[in-house]
């Protein structure tokens, strides 16, 4: 899969890489020194079937790419990483989130009143069905409690940005209503 935006590649991103291979050749890395003592369990708070449950633990598996960088216990690194709990990720529309997967995003993040400069760089998933367990997870753990991202809705968010090249800024991923 191509990097498709300019994002450079920190420690974390590669970290992240690195994490992901190891779970597609079928092998359970130990977390990198810096997890060490966070619990990688996290409560989503809904019961749900179907794809929703299906994508759910799909995305509890998957979410250990984006753990990496914003902890196992979605909290993030101040300053650098926001954390993934709270009215930013669970009352934000799906398609802004999203976008941030498919094509990174850029620029500076406040989020409850601190700053966040880290570029996100496209996640390394391969899938929208992925993508859609990820956010699902996300959106439904650390104490979330928002609906599910169906495929069908990364599949109709990629068709409508196919021809975006460049991560997002947070200015225009605050106008996806």
């Amino acid at each position: 899969m191509p990097i498709r935006n300019r994002a450079i590649l920190t420690t974390c991103t590669l970290a992240a890489i690195a994490v992901f291979a190891a779970a597609i050749a079928g092998h359970n890395p130990a977390p990198p020194p810096a997890l060490a003592g966070h619990s990688l369990e996290a409560k989503p708070r809904l019961t749900m079937t179907s794809e929703a449950d299906e994508l759910l633990g799909r995305g509890r598996r998957l979410y250990d790419i984006c753990a990496t960088c914003h902890m196992p216990d979605g909290s993030g690194v101040s300053g650098i990483n926001p954390p993934l709990f709270g009215a930013h990720v669970s009352e934000a529309p799906p398609g802004r989130l999203i976008r941030a997967l498919i094509h990174g995003v850029t620029g500076p993040l406040t989020v409850d009143g601190t700053e966040y400069d880290a570029a996100m760089p496209t996640a390394p998933l391969e899938t929208d069905a992925d993508i859609a367990a990820v956010l699902t997870y996300v959106r439904q753990a650390f104490g979330n409690n928002a609906s599910a991202v169906s495929t069908a809705m990364v599949t109709a968010v990629r068709a409508q940005t196919k021809d975006r090249e460049d991560p997002w800024t947070t200015e225009e991923l605050d106008q996806i209503r």
